[in-house]
């Protein structure tokens, strides 16, 4: 998944002190930031077509978006045909702009009355248009932007899923990530309205849900591997501290890889990527559990995974070869 899509990004240089915010991990935020430090959430009606376009958009980040994608992966997705047609889809595109305008203009109006002055423009236009292209405008700062700048930062595995040490500031950017990572793309839009993303399998918001946990799995598998390669080094003499460290962030990381159909990395009839890191990273947490003489925890924990990824796959998960080799090598 890295790195991203390369992104028309404009100049930031310019760009103005953030006004709104907007948090689409997880919950879905929209605030008011002034200029003396004061933020004020903006009430949002609550329609998820209409959040979806806020969402889509800030997806996009900087990029300017045509109104025909916006309609076909956003505004058509599980219409009828004969309301799908290109009018109404262009009605619904300016009555949702229209809305969420005035959602955020009420709550600037609120705000300067009640602080006695025009803390923010009456005018604020949360989009910016140039012909039938469409993005948010500059104001906007997001909680996407953020996981993104982070994940920029972070190392990538070799093809052998293997990372040289961490740097005490790469370390800090992993630490940074998943402590900004509530929740998964617009987890509890999609949990209340699910009828609103039918039929999910071919939704936009697969796309950016996989991205954003990627994002997250690579922190803890980052800070797993450091901890690992420091325990292999004898860093300090904390041989076992390290390894059992490890073995922490590889366990969170085997039990969360998979735990989402709507994440399209996760796949049961032929074994992703992401299942076979999975099972590697159970294999180093037991590899642990084994070297420290701790039977029980090796075999809870592998009950418990076994009892997870049936429940995940539906069934359908059998351990893979490398997986099953290691199992018959241990002796205890």
């Amino acid at each position: 998944m890295f790195p991203r899509r390369a992104s028309s990004f404009r100049d930031t240089s310019s760009k103005p002190a953030c006004v709104l915010s907007a948090t689409l991990l997880n919950e879905v935020t929209v605030t008011l930031h002034t200029a003396d430090g004061e933020s004020r959430r903006v009430p949002m009606s609550p329609n998820a077509k209409r959040i979806q376009l806020l969402a889509y958009l800030a997806w996009q980040q900087d990029e300017f978006t045509t109104r025909k994608k916006i309609f076909k992966e956003v505004l058509r997705h599980g219409l009828a045909k004969a309301e799908a047609t290109p009018e109404k889809l262009e009605n619904k595109l300016y009555a949702h702009v229209k809305l969420l305008r005035r959602d955020i203009r009420n709550a600037v109006a609120q705000l300067n009355a009640e602080r006695g002055g025009n803390v923010l423009p009456t005018d604020i236009d949360p989009f910016e248009q140039i012909g039938g292209l469409w993005r948010l405008s500059s104001l906007w700062k997001t909680d996407l932007a953020m996981i993104e700048e982070y994940a920029q930062a972070i190392p990538q595995a070799n093809r052998e899923l293997n990372l040289g040490p961490l740097t005490q500031q790469t370390k800090e950017t992993c630490e940074a990530l998943i402590a900004a990572y509530p929740g998964d793309f617009l987890a509890t839009m999609i949990q209340t309205y699910p009828e609103e993303f039918h039929p999910i399998e071919r939704c936009w918001v697969r796309e950016p849900y996989t991205y954003y946990r990627e994002c997250y799995l690579r922190a803890f598998w980052c800070l797993a591997e450091d901890k690992w390669n420091r325990g292999k080094a004898r860093e300090g003499g904390q041989l076992w501290e390290h390894y059992e460290q490890a073995a922490a962030l590889f366990r969170t990381y085997a039990f969360t890889a998979c735990v989402s159909w709507l994440d399209t990395a996760v796949s049961f009839e032929e074994s992703s990527l992401r299942v076979m890191m999975s099972e590697r990273a159970l294999r180093r947490t037991l590899d642990v559990y084994h070297a420290t003489g701790k039977r029980q925890d090796f075999e809870a924990c592998y009950h418990d995974y076994t009892q997870h990824m049936q429940y995940c796959s539906e069934g359908k998960w059998r351990p893979g070869d490398t997986l099953q080799e290691f199992l018959q090598s241990i002796i205890w």
